[in-house]
């Protein structure tokens, strides 16, 4: 099976770590007024500015800015946003690009409409392309402000800091962008290929508001449906999109938004609350712009199916009811069949990116560089791997996704469930073709199959270079024998889906109020209850750098993520300052001790018992024995794995802190974390801070031959 390990490596991928650097990543929310408050005369050229220099070349870009509207004004045209005040990255197109666009699509449509009027097409696919003439004073301004958007990110930034992978920032439509560095086959020249269509033919123009990118071809994301997109690419596909038909697991990947929460009064408006008591921070914060629901598959091509010896469905069928059973052998949609269990295993209910960013900070899941507080200099180096858990259509399993660093086989790629003793444990020997399945970068995906598109507009496909099979024995033996650690913030599809979590737009949102009903994983169990979610903004001492933060008379759960049915250590991290609330944890609505105070008042503090490591002048004993006196009174250091404003290990200082909540069952079904604020002085602005949960096997806690480690 080595053939499996290395037929997706190639050139390009060491190619681009050898280019690049990290960048601070972000993501976009959604307003439509433009902000002109910090708007000053520029000394050098604009983006329209560069343009109209440069009509030559820009004049029908110019022209379709010029008809794109951002606004609800006349001075919400896109050309205006991009002559005033901002950081913008801007892929422009050339006139040539956009000529070659228009008769290409406006072919589309008008092939498309005589099949359709010929009865050669069913209605139910025929795509209309939004462009009906290839002459460029017929583009509608809607169509004109989609192409707009299609090309804007409201970041600035240089593809020289960037390797393969999906830009930090969606655009203004939401979608990202994907780059791969490619070599010109005739002029040699290395270039990045956007979206595997556009290239960038001259790069990093720097301009007084941004950053200007010229294409060969205008982005042109797909508008299908995540099952459609799959379907639309049958030969590479073709046995996955026959099995997913058969599931009917299709037709649960076909919602893309919450109407309801759309057209509300809340959706992107701002609110007004005291939700902290910091006169520096008190002040305005968002509601999330939207409610969309976005999806991820793992997918197999065609190609890795036969390295298992199937060649089509049926080989499928009985592959998988070797792992999952033969009950319901025909009824291939219900949740007990085989095939059912197989495909339902590879669906996530986020949508996650290969993301930009050499090294340490990017990878599929939601990133670590979410602001310049959250980069890679607040993580401890590569000491340790870069891992989350995601759950998936499969009832009560998730995948673990891992960056291994510590590992020289793996390096840098991303592995779902990634095997103990750096890959090298398996439980089940036959589990070994299944475990450390490695997810196709970009460049592996264009290389092995040309034209690959893996956006849809409510999510992405990833292809995955071994068959993934869930193995209950594998996964609580093995992957998941190990603490496990989630940033509250990635408990919440919605956050990532809407671009909440690591939303970081030239600092204007530091603060979004999560309202009751927005989480489907989140319940309020007091209309007091007040919920918000800080970006990382300004340097919270937090794991990953953002942070959720309950306020006012608050009784909120969440509902926990499912594991193996075990025995757990719970712990729950945090930040203590003295304006934290005092607090009544429950598990499953039972109380898990006396109330905590959260507070870093002289009380909390001596009972505690931190002394920080470097007190100890190295002597490893006294440290673990430090370890082992908080450890009996409920009590942690902060994980060594970051760092806190300032560049201090959050282990050397008591600010961050864990409490052990204690050791449970948790068996196959639902588990709730509850935090009630208990304060007798009822403050309303005192906080319930919440940064991160870990779930440790009790197997894990208490084997001495393999100590936790610090990390």
């Amino acid at each position: 099976m080595s053939y499996i390990n290395n037929i997706f490596r190639n050139t390009f991928g060491k190619l681009v770590m050898g280019l690049s650097a990290c960048v601070a990543l972000c993501t976009v929310g959604c307003t439509e007024d433009i902000d002109e408050s910090n708007r000053y005369t520029f000394t050098g050229e604009t983006i329209i500015d560069y343009m109209e220099n440069r009509s030559e070349i820009y004049s029908s870009y110019l022209y379709i800015l010029d008809h794109a509207r951002i606004g609800r004004s006349e001075s919400g045209s896109v050309r205006h946003l991009l002559s005033t005040y901002g950081h913008y990255t801007c892929f422009a197109p050339t006139n040539d690009a956009i000529a070659r666009f228009l008769f290409v699509q406006d072919s589309i449509y008008h092939d498309n409409l005589a099949k359709l009027e010929s009865g050669e097409m069913d209605p139910k696919d025929f795509r209309d392309t939004g462009i009906h003439s290839p002459l460029l004073e017929d583009i509608s301004d809607s169509m004109c402000t989609e192409i707009a958007k299609n090309h804007l990110l409201e970041r600035a930034y240089l593809t020289i800091d960037l390797s393969e992978g999906s830009f930090p920032s969606p655009n203004m439509n939401d979608r990202f962008i994907t780059m791969v560095w490619t070599v010109d086959s005739v002029t040699a020249v290395v270039r990045p290929l956007l979206n595997n269509n556009a290239r960038i033919v001259e790069s990093d123009v720097e301009v007084e508001n941004g950053v200007v990118q010229t294409l060969d071809a205008v982005l042109n994301p797909s508008t299908a449906l995540l099952p459609d997109l799959l379907a639309s690419q049958e030969e590479y596909f073709a046995i996955w999109i026959k099995i997913l038909e058969m599931t009917k697991l299709d037709s649960a990947m076909r919602l893309t938004e919450d109407k309801e929460y759309a057209n509300s009064d809340v959706c992107g408006q701002s609110y007004s609350s005291d939700y902290i008591n910091s006169t520096s921070h008190r002040g305005k914060c968002y509601y999330p712009g939207g409610k969309k629901y976005k999806y991820t598959m793992l997918v197999e091509p065609d190609s890795i199916f036969k390295l298992y010896g199937i060649n089509n469905e049926e080989d499928l069928i009985t592959y998988c009811q070797k792992w999952y059973g033969t009950e319901c052998p025909d009824e291939y949609d219900n949740p007990k069949n085989a095939l059912y269990q197989f495909v339902a295993y590879h669906i996530l209910d986020r949508q996650l990116q290969y993301a930009s960013g050499a090294g340490p900070g990017g990878f599929i899941m939601e990133n670590y560089k979410g602001s310049s507080y959250n980069s890679e200099s607040m993580m401890c180096g590569s000491e340790f791997d870069r891992y989350d858990y995601f759950e998936t259509m499969l009832p009560y399993t998730m995948v673990k996704v891992t960056r291994p660093l510590t590992s020289m086989e793996y390096g840098s790629d991303v592995v779902i469930n990634y095997a103990q003793n750096g890959g090298k444990k398996f439980f089940n020997a036959e589990m070994r073709n299944h475990l450390n399945v490695v997810v196709m970068s970009p460049s592996q995906s264009l290389e092995y199959m040309p034209g690959f598109i893996d956006e849809a507009i409510n999510g992405r496909l990833h292809p995955i270079n071994k068959l993934l099979i869930y193995n209950e024995g594998e996964m609580a033996g093995n992957v998941l024998r190990e603490r496990m650690r989630w940033d509250f913030t990635s408990w919440f599809p919605e956050l990532t889906n809407n671009n909440v979590r690591w939303y970081n737009r030239d600092s204007k949102i530091e603060v979004f109020f999560i309202p009751d009903g927005y989480l489907a994983r989140a319940r309020f169990n007091s209309t007091l209850s007040e919920n918000y979610y800080l970006t990382g903004t300004n340097g919270w001492n937090n794991y990953q750098g953002d942070e959720m933060l309950a306020s006012g008379l608050f009784d909120i759960e969440y509902r926990m993520p499912y594991v193996p049915d075990g025995t757990y250590e719970l712990r729950f991290g945090y930040a203590r300052y003295s304006n934290r609330s005092v607090v009544q944890f429950y598990i499953d609505g039972k109380p898990t001790g006396i109330p905590v105070d959260l507070r870093n008042n002289s009380e909390t503090e001596a009972f505690i018992g931190f002394i920080p490591d470097s007190q100890f002048g190295g002597d490893e004993t006294e440290i673990a024995e430090n370890d082992k006196e908080m450890h009996n009174r409920n009590w942690m250091k902060a994980p060594a794995s970051f760092k806190v404003a300032g560049g201090t290990i959050a282990r050397d200082t008591s600010t961050p802190i864990r409490y052990v909540l204690g050791t449970f069952h948790l068996s196959k079904g639902d588990h709730w974390f509850r935090m009630k604020n208990v304060r007798e002085d009822q403050a309303t602005d005192s906080q319930g801070h919440h940064d991160y949960f870990e779930i440790v096997p009790k197997a894990v806690v208490t084997d001495p031959t393999v100590p936790e480690d610090r990390y």
